[in-house]
């Protein structure tokens, strides 16, 4: 056989590929319009499948037919500083992510070892954002071996000039993109779409321009707006950005947009093309009124920061089995039960009523109010104009945090005063699940103190005996406990040893006690660790060698995390959404992943 021959042959094989994609969703909505079928699901970009091992997640676990990624491009992008998200009204949320990624280069290596890794059933549709039609080529070029679909972004209302809806919005400025791209990329094997913002008054015909110069399918809507979002106590904008607080609005108040957007694109495109359709879907009964304007695939996304993470799974089986009943002309309702029936974003303002400094980089604050909250929970602290960031509460009545000087949120908290006010929204996460055990070992490695105090006192009330063991960087208390440490000391055994240049010194002092029998009855001993990853990998090593097996050793995982409702999935470790779950994960259960491999 001649080369050729063999181009012939692997250019039908393309075609082949890429028609069986754009058939199955194709006929996925035909099926479900004619009541033969429940809709496909497909995550959105941005939510939920943020990670690989989400992605994973989101394909055998949760099973959705199409699984979308974050919006990647060529270079890394930080996105927005927090807060990123909020919810005005219950369900309905402003946001501004900021297109927030690590760039072709890091995406490209973790997609193909994933796909390498097991059997992906779903569509892997990959977002992608870029400010010019050479950008889109090169990305289209990098992802193609790794992708089963592949969306542009020409629709994200809070991006940067030149991204997102600053191409979407015009129709001759969009189909120039397309036109430009498909003429580099003639023969690509996966199927384009293009995702259109909802902030014009004519998308049909811009669905219809792209289209017409080779697109695919269409993928809407994108968030709506964008608005600014005013915080009612302080009167200030709560979302943090170059815009002056602007953000997209998605969730329920965008459903009736999304159902005449999707109206107008079938009206526009005909029958014959794949959409893939979503804004605001939290029923079975919305997913079969998008269908029926004319989606194939109904994507679910901010629904998803009204539930559990254990409660995912139903509530999308649910609405399939709505959906397939609404089309036959019996309406039920089997998804509302799942949903949060309060507001989980709302600030509440507190006053600083004590500061106490336990070094240069740490102090204490203690507000003038009280919360409640369990080990394994979190909050966080907002500074209007500053941003915000996650904290544990060390003490609920009233209510202290332990922090570090680190960057410039925390450095903005350094320099407020006594009496002056600062905003909590939380707790998020659940609070760990006790074990009965006669014994409990509780290790912290610097500020990771702030959680054992909820920890001790709950272990003391069902009668475990506690040994505490605390690691800092230097000797900061002159011979005097700190307030936290005063209570700790009252819980039971207590050891603080100080780094003094030599990381981890409290493990080795922690090794010492296990060799000396000091601590005794290990079949009988749980441990609690919180701190920095690594430490926290040292010591449960430590503790494995020593005997303590894996299912009785707890880390508190309090991974980088945004938005606290389970959209982002920045927070999670594995597929464990510890936003949903709580910090504290059995070591057993996560040893394989790879924010622990790494390191």
């Amino acid at each position: 056989m001649n080369n050729e021959a063999v181009a012939v042959i692997l250019i039908l094989m393309k075609k082949l590929l890429k028609n069986a994609v754009l058939c199955k969703i194709k006929n996925a909505g035909d099926a479900a319009r004619e009541g033969k079928a429940g809709p496909l699901l497909a995550t959105v970009s941005g939510v939920l499948s943020t990670k690989p091992d989400l992605i994973r997640y989101a394909d055998e676990r949760l099973g959705f037919a199409v699984v979308t990624t974050k919006s990647f491009q060529i270079e890394p992008n930080e996105g927005n500083r927090e807060p990123i998200i909020c919810e005005p009204e219950l369900g309905c949320f402003g946001n501004s992510v900021g297109l927030k990624n690590p760039g072709m280069k890091e995406a490209l290596k973790a997609l193909t070892a994933l796909k390498s890794s097991f059997d992906m059933k779903a569509i892997l549709n990959v977002s992608l954002s870029a400010s010019s039609p050479e950008d889109f080529i090169t990305l289209i070029q990098g992802f193609e071996p790794v992708a089963d679909c592949m969306e542009l972004n020409f629709s994200c209302p809070h991006a940067a000039a030149g991204y997102g809806a600053s191409i979407g919005c015009d129709k001759n400025i969009a189909a120039d993109y397309v036109r430009q791209i498909k003429k580099a990329v003639p023969e690509c094997s996966v199927p384009i779409f293009i995702k259109l913002t909802p902030n014009v008054e004519n998308i049909g015909e811009i669905a219809a321009a792209v289209i017409a110069e080779g697109a695919d399918g269409i993928t809407a809507i994108n968030t709506a707006g964008p608005k600014i979002y005013i915080e009612p106590d302080s009167g200030k904008p709560i979302l943090q950005n170059k815009l002056g607080g602007k953000g997209g609005m998605s969730g329920s108040w965008i459903f009736l947009r999304a159902v005449e957007c999707i109206s107008e694109i079938r009206k526009a495109v005909g029958p014959g093309i794949p959409i893939i359709g979503m804004g605001g879907v939290a029923s079975g009964a919305q997913a079969a009124e998008l269908l029926m304007a004319g989606a194939d695939i109904v994507g679910i996304g901010s629904a998803c920061g009204m539930l559990e993470q254990d409660d995912l799974k139903p509530f999308f089986d649910n609405l399939v089995s709505d959906a397939l009943s609404f089309i036959n002309g019996k309406e039920k309702d089997s998804t509302s039960i799942f949903l949060r029936k309060n507001k989980a974003l709302a600030y509440s303002p507190f006053k600083i009523i004590q500061k106490e400094k336990l070094s240069e980089d740490i102090i204490i604050f203690v507000l003038d109010g009280s919360c409640k909250f369990e080990a394994g929970q979190f909050v966080f602290l907002w500074l209007p104009g500053i941003g915000e960031k996650p904290f544990s509460l060390a003490e609920t009545n009233p209510m202290s945090l332990i922090i570090k000087r680190r960057g410039v949120f925390t450095e903005a908290m350094f320099k407020l005063k006594e009496g002056e006010t600062v905003y909590m929204r939380g707790p998020y996460g659940k609070g760990v699940q006790l074990a009965k055990t006669k014994n409990a070992l509780l290790v912290a490695g610097g500020t990771g103190i702030a959680v054992l105090p909820s920890l001790a006192e709950k272990l003391k009330e069902q009668g475990t005996n506690i040994f505490t063991y605390i690691g800092t960087s230097e000797d900061t208390g002159g011979g005097s406990l700190n307030s936290i440490e005063q209570k700790l000391v009252s819980y039971g055994n207590y050891k603080c040893v100080a780094d003094n240049g030599c990381p981890a010194r409290v493990l080795q002092s922690l090794e010492k006690d296990f060799s000396e029998n000091k601590i005794s009855e290990i079949k009988e001993l749980t441990c609690y660790l919180v701190g920095p990853m690594i430490f926290m990998r040292k010591a449960a090593e430590l503790l494995l060698a020593c005997g303590v097996i894996g299912a009785r050793i707890f880390l508190s995982l309090e991974m980088n995390t945004m938005c606290g409702i389970g959209i982002c999935g920045e927070c999670a470790c594995g597929n464990i959404l510890t936003c949903k779950k709580g910090t504290f994960v059995r070591f057993d259960e996560i040893y394989r992943t790879a924010e622990l491999k790494k390191l």
